[in-house]
């Protein structure tokens, strides 16, 4: 997969840049293929949001299968969730992995250690303020690409849809490369995880916003 050659590359030493960006940019062209082809096929044609108000759900018999339903619904819960947060919960209480031995010198180190607590302080501001940005630019950028005739507004989606077609790591590099270059020192702060974070996921509210 192309996602995993970018990873590959990342992980040499010095990592291979140009090989990235190149991977990067073979994928954001074919999601721009994709994004025509699926404008081109639905061009002027019209959709109805299906509510769920008229609509009377009907229970089905499962019969004696309910069972091996269930024991279904149960595996795969316990590999997915159950199970992983067993185990990051015993790796917090232990001293090294897999030691069978507990102790709560961790968390006694996580409430007692001023870099933790910079930390965790500087990941909630950057939750918040990404996630706040993120919502109102989004909710604008659909607004404009679904309720307005301005000029351009195709390649206004095309640009907000493109960065998750990058995986996160190309596109990360690719914000730090740019940010050098800019006279604003944002290089080194939390501002520039921040940008990051509102050009990689915009998308996802701007989706939300348009098909409501």
């Amino acid at each position: 997969m192309v996602t995993t050659r970018i990873y590959t590359e990342l992980q040499h030493f010095p990592p291979n840049f140009g090989i990235v960006a190149i991977l990067a940019i073979y994928l954001m062209v074919l999601s721009a293929i994709a994004s025509l082809l699926q404008g081109w096929a639905l061009k002027g044609r019209s959709f109805v949001t299906v509510t769920g108000k008229g609509f009377r759900p009907r229970i089905i018999s499962l019969a004696s299968g309910r069972y091996v339903v269930a024991a279904m619904i149960w595996l795969y819960l316990v590999l997915t969730v159950v199970g992983p947060v067993t185990i990051i919960t015993a790796a917090a209480f232990s001293p090294f992995t897999w030691s069978g031995k507990f102790t709560w010198a961790n968390i006694i180190f996580l409430w007692t250690s001023e870099d933790v607590r910079s930390t965790l302080w500087n990941s909630v501001v950057i939750t918040i303020i990404a996630a706040t940005a993120t919502t109102v630019l989004g909710f604008v950028a659909s607004w404009i690409t679904v309720r307005t005739r301005m000029a351009g507004r195709e390649i206004l989606q095309f640009v907000v849809l493109l960065p998750m077609s990058i995986p996160s790591l190309a596109f990360a590099l690719g914000v730090s490369f740019f940010w050098l270059w800019m006279p604003w020192s944002v290089y080194g702060t939390i501002w520039i995880i921040i940008i990051g974070l509102i050009g990689r996921y915009l998308s996802i509210p701007c989706e939300r916003s348009a098909a409501a």
